[in-house]
This record gives C-alpha cells, structure tokens and sequence, in this order.
C-alpha cells in the first residue's frame, strides 16, 4: 500500500461545498487523517492509503471530478511509519 499526505484548499467554492466535500472524506475509508489547517496556504489536510499509485491517483481524480474548485497545495508520498499514537505530557488545569 501507498500513503500520500496532502494539503488542499476549496478555491471559488461556497461554503456548503467545503461542508460537502469534508464530509465525503470523513466517511471515505481510504483516508486515514483529516485535519483543518490555521496557517498557510491551505485549508485542510488529510492522508490517504491506497493499494497502489494508480489507485490513488484514480481516488484523488474523483475527488477533482466531483469537486471542481479542489487545489492540491503539496501532496507527499509517506515511507515508514516510524511512531504512531499520541502521549503529551500536558497538564490540564482543573
């Protein structure tokens, strides 16, 4: 399998699309992550896990088809996962 990750905005779109267009990759099982982005150029990012380039690109191609205003800002094809899970030791003031 492939894991790409991708940073994308919603360009000329209203906001009903965004909302569309979060939802259908909340509820699409081939991504992984999901993440509203506050810096930078853009608005979201999410990765992906596909069996193979061609099944990726044919993913992410429909997502383009269905979603005109969709720009890839940076995609990058992720190796080893080297950590995964989340520990912080972080303090929570009662």
């Amino acid at each position: 399998p492939v894991r790409v990750s991708l940073l994308c905005s919603l360009y000329g779109e209203a906001a009903d699309e965004q909302d569309r267009l979060l939802d259908a990759l909340r509820n699409d099982p081939f991504v992984a992550r999901l993440s509203r982005v506050t810096t930078g150029d853009a608005d979201f990012a999410f990765t992906v896990i596909a069996q193979d380039l061609d099944s990726y690109d044919r993913h992410i191609a429909s997502y383009q088809h269905s979603f005109s205003g969709l720009r890839i800002v940076r995609r990058d094809m992720l190796g080893d996962e080297l950590k995964q899970g989340l520990s912080i030791p972080i303090e929570v003031a009662a």
